[in-house]
């Protein structure tokens, strides 16, 4: 046994017995990684904190290894700083940390993509921008608004229904807002049942990765399909590193092609346009669950198929503008150079906000401060520039999802209650209103 999770009922406001248990964990088996509920996520909703202290106990030991290995490989090539990893709300955190709650680095690559496209619309000068990122299993989209985006408080991973919401496990994490969707470069096409091309979920990766590769793969993906659309250029890729086979990308086409009757080019643009309408339609679902108009906004393509996929996209979105920036297949990396140094402190705190104690919910926010600015100082960050947001969930009573409001920095909560209301109403109800009109 290398792990254990921890997670009492009320832990989250009385963490005393949680840390009791650890004691008594830790003389029993002193190198068994131990995490708790309170610590990992402090909130409401046991299951959710439970699953998510499971989450993070499962990964730990693993993440502890791989950490150990990569550190003794920056240390022998004469590395001697401070090293940073990406969190999944995009803001960069010390190995230290991040090894107490690996969970919390879930969507950490993603995360990094969406730091870059903020920074790429801030140069750009653009107010609104959609980011479209599409890899080699994996297509996600977000959406960044005057230099923010979206938080959403938890995520699902492991769905059993691609696009239904309770069909995962809940991650209680705070995460970029986006959707992501089985459909990437590598995704393989095959003829269902019905005998009816689909592309994805499967996916090829990066070993035996498509039969364009050349090393083994020999099931048609939206590489191959892409490839014999003349949409890669079978001598300039990896920018002249790797030679595309196109002999076998079309061997692979015409294997999917002969049980549909179809000529391999047509059965090329078939598994291109599923791959493209089903990344717009994923998109589509959580720009309207936003309250956004697409129409309204550009496009940011990038990742390692992106750029390839999106024109059509954009086009079934009404887009009119699509970005593509220089190092579009690098660039969820480049976001981590750019993205700040940052922790999420939580505290869950329900309450009627009418009836809530105003000097305990200060109280509250006042230690969290400190905590935070502690952390963020404590990795050699200038005290000067730290900045602090403040946020609330708030819900109707008998509502299960919360939404996401700014609490001003300068004012106390006996202050802030009645606009923080008033400004939670107005939020919902033009939400509630776009999302209706669409």
């Amino acid at each position: 046994m290398e792990s254990i999770a921890i997670c009492f009922l009320h832990s989250y406001r009385n963490a005393d017995h949680e840390k009791r248990a650890r004691v008594l964990v830790k003389q029993i088996a002193p190198d068994v990684h131990v995490s708790l509920s309170s610590d990992v996520a402090p909130d409401i909703r046991e299951y959710e904190r439970a699953s998510t202290t499971v989450a993070n106990a499962y990964t730990q030991p693993v993440f502890e290894r791989y950490l150990s290995a990569f550190g003794r490989s920056l240390s022998e090539a004469g590395y001697q700083r401070q090293l940073y990893l990406m969190t999944s709300d995009a803001g960069l955190t010390t190995s230290d940390l991040a090894l107490r709650a690996p969970v919390r680095l879930m969507e950490s690559g993603p995360a990094g993509g969406c730091a870059a496209a903020r920074h790429v619309g801030s140069v750009a000068e653009r107010d609104g921008l959609i980011a479209f990122d599409m890899g080699g299993t994996t297509a996600k989209i977000s959406f960044i608004a005057n230099g923010r985006f979206s938080v959403a408080n938890e995520l699902e991973v492991a769905r059993a229904y691609r696009f239904k919401k309770g069909s995962g496990l809940p991650i209680r994490i705070p995460t970029v807002h986006m959707i992501e969707i089985g459909a990437g470069g590598g995704g393989i096409a095959s003829v269902n049942d019905l005998g009816l091309l689909r592309v994805g979920p499967q996916s090829a990766g990066a070993d035996p990765g498509p039969a364009c590769y050349g090393q083994g793969g020999a099931a048609a993906t939206v590489t191959d399909a892409n490839l014999l659309l003349g949409y890669l250029d079978p001598d300039f890729f990896l920018g002249g590193e790797m030679h595309l086979e196109t002999a076998a990308a079309r061997k692979a086409v015409e294997d999917v092609a002969a049980r549909l009757n179809l000529d391999a080019i047509r059965v090329a643009w078939g598994i291109h346009e599923i791959v493209s309408t089903e990344m717009a339609e994923a998109a589509r679902l959580h720009l309207l669950d936003l309250g956004v108009d697409p129409r309204k906004f550009s496009m940011l393509a990038f990742g390692g198929a992106g750029p390839l996929h999106a024109c059509r996209v954009a086009r079934k979105l009404g887009v009119r503008e699509v970005i593509i920036p220089e190092g579009a297949g690098v660039l969820s990396a480049l976001g981590f150079l750019v993205a700040p140094i940052a922790v999420t402190m939580i505290q869950g705190h329900p309450a009627l906000l009418e009836q809530a104690d105003a000097d305990e919910v200060d109280a509250i926010l006042a230690r969290l401060e400190t905590q935070g600015r502690e952390v963020v100082i404590g990795t050699g960050a200038d005290p000067q520039r730290v900045e602090l947001n403040r946020f609330a969930l708030l819900r109707y009573q008998g509502q299960g999802t919360e939404l996401r409001m700014p609490i001003p920095p300068s004012q106390s909560m006996s202050d802030a209650m009645s606009s923080l209301q008033k400004a939670f109403h107005q939020f919902f109800n033009d939400h509630r209103s776009c999302t209706a009109a669409a």
